[in-house]
């Protein structure tokens, strides 16, 4: 006598609904047991097929948009509440903040609610990349900053009249401390004094 393949299915639901406690107890253990080993398999797998994987996904978002938009209503929420995926979107975050497209979009999403114009991306990324990476008022590098106890860990765009636009000819780049001190009261030539004399110091005492 021959046994289908549906009476196999059939037979198999029917053990595992008698058994279903048991079943979950034993694999909750299992896999508790065998975390650290198949995390680095799939470390290993995605190292070796990267390609393929992101090839993969990107034509699975194309096709399927709707199951995509659907599964973000269900856990989207929940997925980001969870510790390892919360640090790790903050992490990249934080990384892309530094970066001159991150900047970029920093400052434009503050222009768009104050109604202030602003370079175009291409020529902001190029402006700034050419820039050397120091406060133009008080001289302190980036790295310093990045490697000091302050809050901030990067350098800030500055305008030069503090009430006209994000244009190449109305910016610098300076350190949070200047940027916050100049403000809009203090004019351009006094800036570069107090940078110079006071708060040159100030950074040699956070660094």
């Amino acid at each position: 006598m021959t046994y289908s393949r549906e009476y196999f299915n059939k037979k198999a639901r029917e053990y595992y609904q008698r058994n279903k406690d048991e079943i979950n107890r034993k694999s909750k253990i299992y896999y508790s047991k065998t975390r650290e080993e198949r995390l680095k398999k799939q470390k290993k797998y995605a190292a070796l097929h990267r390609v393929e994987i992101l090839a993969y996904q990107k034509e699975y978002k194309k096709n399927n948009p709707n199951k995509i938009k659907e599964w973000k209503k269900k856990n989207w929420k929940s997925y980001l509440a969870r510790p390892e995926v919360h640090q790790r979107i903050k992490l990249k975050r934080n990384k892309w903040m530094k970066t001159a497209k991150g900047i970029y979009c920093t400052i434009k999403a503050r222009c768009r609610s104050k109604i202030i114009e602003i370079e175009s991306q291409n020529k902001f990324i190029e402006w700034y990349n050419a820039q050397i990476k120091e406060c133009f008022y008080c001289g302190i590098s980036e790295a310093k900053i990045a490697s000091s106890n302050f809050r901030i860990k990067r350098l800030t765009i500055d305008k030069i009249n503090p009430f006209g636009a994000y244009l190449i000819d109305n910016m610098r780049l300076a350190c949070p401390i200047c940027n916050w001190t100049k403000s809009n009261y203090i004019t351009y030539d006094q800036m570069i004094e107090i940078g110079k004399c006071c708060i040159n110091k100030l950074w040699k005492k956070l660094a």
